[in-house]
């Protein structure tokens, strides 16, 4: 039994191909939405410490003067009326699978539970590197 080259055993095509499909980036700055509250801390461990609002906006100004306006920032806090706006967020949340923060990256979820800069920026390089 030969089998023709190039092509995958059956069973082991999950093992050779992406079992996930990411957009292809299009042309313009990367978008980095990120999803908190102002009525939590971003330290869980600190009873005085910034929230999640205050670390957000003080991240993205950081973006700002690394990235200048290939990156474009937004925060988005839960309580407000334009988290409506995010469902599949909202689900995200609802369904146990992830804790605020929620970092979003050209619409897809890329973080959750752990707001941590340098994997964010990272990202970001990344697809500005494509």
């Amino acid at each position: 039994m030969s089998q023709r080259t190039g092509t995958v055993p059956p069973g082991w095509s999950p093992f050779v191909t992406p079992t996930f499909h990411r957009r292809r980036r299009q042309a313009g700055p990367v978008e980095v939405i990120v999803f908190g509250s102002r009525n939590l801390r971003a330290c869980y461990g600190c009873h005085h410490g910034r929230s999640q609002a205050d670390v957000a906006l003080s991240f993205g100004r950081g973006l700002a003067r690394r990235f200048g306006d290939r990156v474009r920032f937004q925060y988005v806090d839960v309580n407000d009326e334009a988290y409506r706006q995010y469902p599949e967020v909202d689900a995200f949340l609802r369904q146990g699978r992830g804790r605020l923060p929620v970092v979003m990256i050209d619409g897809e979820i890329r973080f959750s539970s752990v707001f941590t800069p340098t994997f964010i920026q990272r990202e970001i390089a990344s697809r500005l590197s494509r």
